[in-house]
């Protein structure tokens, strides 16, 4: 009886111990608040959206000497997120100033 008892006492400290790890761990390693100074993700997203372009573009156009210009001063621009750089290399697509590479290989 004595080792029946025993084991029985392992089994129920065990349990009792992974009960802790558990439920009870999770509340004392993150109590649930936020860093000071943190920002919801949410805020960020906003952010993100609403700051999807970094220079807008004209409403008529570039003439492609413009459009030479504006692509040496947006070096650092990528098409996808400004909007002049985008206007700009359409323009020289469109002359024929430049030919996207999806194209070059036909």
């Amino acid at each position: 009886m004595p080792a029946e008892l025993t084991t029985v006492t392992i089994i129920a400290a065990v349990i009792a111990v992974m009960g802790l790890i558990v439920y009870i761990l999770p509340y004392i390693v993150d109590p649930g608040g936020t860093p000071e100074g943190a920002v919801p993700a949410d805020e960020i997203l906003h952010r993100v959206a609403s700051e999807d372009t970094c220079h807008h573009a004209p409403e008529i156009g570039y003439t492609v000497d413009d459009a030479h210009a504006v692509m040496r001063e947006r070096l650092d621009c990528t098409i996808d997120r400004c909007a002049a750089k985008r206007m700009a290399y359409s323009t020289l697509v469109e002359s024929g100033r430049i030919v996207p590479a999806s194209e070059r290989f036909r």
